[in-house]
């Protein structure tokens, strides 16, 4: 298995509505957490902060019968976020997504994703790489290619920038791993984490720690009860993050947006 490396990620934007909201009283910090909090099914080993215009999320979570640990946190700088309209669509069951919408890329922002990518181990980083075409039966055809990088494997500042300034455009690193099933009778075998798991441990290690750093999302699932570098299963991390909550109604994702967004025009422009 090849391992994990930058690519592209270009979302297509999903059908649903702009709103714009005004709002006469301006939200603390605790009544935007409590009316996010509204939106979590579980808040159980789920702990949220917002500090200014720092907004948090971690979460742990033990699930003693498959015996994994899963550890997730997003941190969001919403000066990076535009507060003039979000986008709310619903899903199937009724429910609805609220998005915020991200501003244009910034010289900020640029100087975050070049101390990111220059933490990516040596040994991990994608020098080269062929282009894979995916071709289904019906539909878009879907192309993905790896960035162009130097001989160090490091994305130049311009690479980086043509990246990010694409709709939704975003840097995307991930691990995964395999769990084979053979027979219906026989139970799978236990998951193998990926032998590039420490070096992918360690990456999400030192990007939590960096200061610098203070807008991503990052995902890590262990086979057992400790985060051990070896027992990382699965993994994921992406810059910027995406900042959207799903809320039980079109008329709840109102409410929470009318909140957040009064909040980010008064305390994050």
């Amino acid at each position: 298995m090849k391992p994990f490396g930058i690519v592209a990620l270009v979302l297509l934007a999903a059908a649903g509505g702009w709103y714009v909201f005004l709002r006469d009283k301006i939200p603390s910090a605790e009544q935007v957490l409590m009316e996010i909090r509204k939106t979590l099914p579980d808040q159980t080993g789920v702990n949220l902060s917002l500090e200014h215009c720092q907004f948090s999320i971690n979460s742990t979570k033990n699930n003693e019968t498959s015996e994994q640990l899963a550890l997730s946190r997003l941190e969001a700088d919403l000066t990076s976020f535009k507060f003039d309209s979000v986008g709310i669509r619903t899903v199937s069951d009724g429910r609805a997504i609220l998005t915020i919408k991200a501003k244009p890329v910034s010289d900020r922002q640029l100087d975050q994703a070049e101390a990111l990518v220059a933490l990516v181990p040596e040994e991990m980083r994608s020098k080269r790489g062929s282009t894979l075409t995916m071709i289904p039966n019906d539909g878009p055809v879907t192309i993905t290619k790896p960035l162009a990088a130097d001989e160090s494997g490091v994305l130049e500042r311009s690479t980086l920038k043509d990246l990010l300034e694409q709709p939704n455009g975003r840097l995307s690193f991930h691990l995964s791993s395999v769990v084979r099933i053979t027979e219906e009778v026989e139970a799978p075998a236990p998951p193998q984490p990926h032998k590039d798991a420490p070096g992918f441990h360690k990456f999400a290690q030192e990007i939590q720690a960096d200061d610098r750093l203070n807008n991503y999302s990052l995902s890590l699932v262990y086979v057992g009860a400790e985060p051990d570098p070896d027992s990382l299963f699965v993994a994921g991390l992406s810059f910027p993050p995406q900042l959207q909550f799903i809320t039980p109604s079109v008329d709840k994702a109102k409410e929470l947006a009318r909140t957040i967004m009064h909040y980010g025009q008064t305390n994050c422009r």
